[in-house]
């Protein structure tokens, strides 16, 4: 049976309200996590935490409401999204954000639409990538450029940009295959069940890393656990339900479009919360992500007017 055949129609009102809560949930990640950074949590503490209050959440929720429990072929399929959707881009960016400001990050993070985008040529006979789309893709790419080129970390001596792009490439490549293998096998999941499983694997992971590397979180602040409540709640859960409900709904590369809006938030949240630099090379870079959005939205669009208008011939 092919994905299209399980296909859900749902109004493009609905599917971008999701796109944009889901952004501005992971985009206020980097930023709390910083924050939780600076209140006395360790990395892998507070990657460990977020994931173990998702999964309490997730099951909490279906419990109440009902719904099923996951599945055997659920917990298959959690085994591996939950190590690579979310251990790995969890741990590399819960670093990276010690190396640069949340914007930084959130920059180098809208390069998920581009891998994705190439991963889905090679593993979705459906979604080729096609010129349009390139282009869009291109342009919000030489935006990411700009910022690595400039050497500016955003939270100025302290920062190390390099060690930065590093991590974060490392998290938006793994991510961006998580998304196409989730795009494949998410259709015949509920979104809870997805998201259940990804988080029991991935807090089970990152737990035996915190044990090993960096122990218990003794010196955390009231505060630092609070900011894990926010980053459990409003950036896991959240997002991650929204993120495989779009999946059951529209492409995996329409759906990574969540990685161009992210960095902003993280840019403006930044800004206000944690007194980050907004410099001109970020402000370009952010302008060219921007510019990338729009052409291929606006790509997508001309794509799917053509499918129906040969359609009705």
């Amino acid at each position: 049976m092919s994905t299209a055949a399980v296909a859900r129609p749902t109004s493009r009102a609905r599917i971008w309200t999701a796109l944009l809560v889901a952004s501005l949930g992971w985009g206020m990640a980097g930023v709390a996590t910083r924050a939780a950074l600076a209140e006395g949590m360790g990395p892998y503490a507070i990657v460990t935490l977020r994931t173990t209050l998702g999964f309490v959440i997730v099951i909490a929720v279906m419990a109440v409401t009902g719904r099923p429990m996951p599945s055997r072929a659920a917990w298959r399929l959690g085994l591996v999204l939950g190590v690579v959707n979310m251990a790995i881009p969890y741990v590399l960016t819960t670093f990276a954000v010690q190396n640069a400001s949340a914007g930084f990050v959130g920059l180098l993070i809208a390069n998920i639409p581009l891998a994705t985008a190439v991963w889905a040529h090679f593993l979705l006979p459906d979604e080729r990538l096609h010129r349009g789309r390139a282009a869009g893709l291109g342009v919000s790419l030489a935006g990411v450029i700009v910022l690595m080129a400039s050497g500016d970390s955003g939270i100025g001596e302290a920062g190390r940009p390099l060690v930065a792009v590093a991590l974060t490439m490392g998290a938006m490549t793994a991510a961006a295959w998580a998304g196409v293998f989730g795009r494949r096998h998410a259709p015949y999941h509920g979104a809870f069940e997805l998201a259940a499983t990804q988080f029991g694997v991935a807090a089970v992971t990152q737990a035996v890393l915190m044990l090993a590397f960096e122990g218990l979180p003794r010196e955390a602040t009231p505060a630092g656990w609070a900011l894990i409540g926010v980053l459990g709640a409003f950036s896991t859960v959240v997002p991650f339900v929204l993120f495989y409900w779009m999946l059951q709904r529209i492409t995996a590369t329409e759906t990574s479009l969540a990685g161009y809006i992210v960095p902003i938030v993280g840019l403006v949240g930044g800004a206000l919360f944690l007194g980050e630099r907004i410099t001109p090379a970020i402000i370009g870079g952010g302008a060219l992500v921007l510019a990338g959005v729009v052409l291929t939205q606006r790509s997508e669009h001309r794509r799917r007017r053509a499918v129906v208008t040969d359609g009705l011939r």
